[in-house]
């Protein structure tokens, strides 16, 4: 019989997006991203270190993204450049809609221990 199979972080990292859009970052407590993500408790422990850790690494999945579109603009023309950029902006928040309200839902404070809000 094979092992059972590991969840997908992406998995793990979406659960705790959806967590923090749907009912503010600090219900994204371990238990609640476990539960979400069907993956086990220690898997985020694991992976992660703690709640603060799989919402950081949520919140800067999100920032990669975004980045790798906006820094692809390129030329001479600071101008053109400038329009693509904006371009590549729009295009992430219509692309990419719950990591564009990720980042600019979530403050520092919401990435620090702190007492989560039950859920």
């Amino acid at each position: 019989m094979a092992p059972p199979r590991k969840p997908e972080t992406d998995t793990i990292l979406d659960a705790a997006r959806g967590l923090v859009l749907s009912e503010g970052p600090r219900t994204a407590s371990v238990a609640a991203i476990a539960k979400a993500s069907g993956a086990p408790v220690g898997t985020r422990y694991h992976r992660f270190g703690n709640r603060d850790g799989v919402v950081t690494v949520a919140w800067l999945r999100a920032l990669v993204r975004f980045h790798t579109r906006a820094i692809a603009a390129s030329g001479s023309d600071p101008l053109e450049v400038a329009a693509q950029m904006a371009a590549a902006t729009v295009g992430f928040a219509r692309d990419c809609a719950e990591d564009a309200r990720l980042l600019l839902t979530m403050r520092p404070d919401d990435m620090r221990d702190a007492e989560p809000t039950p859920s």
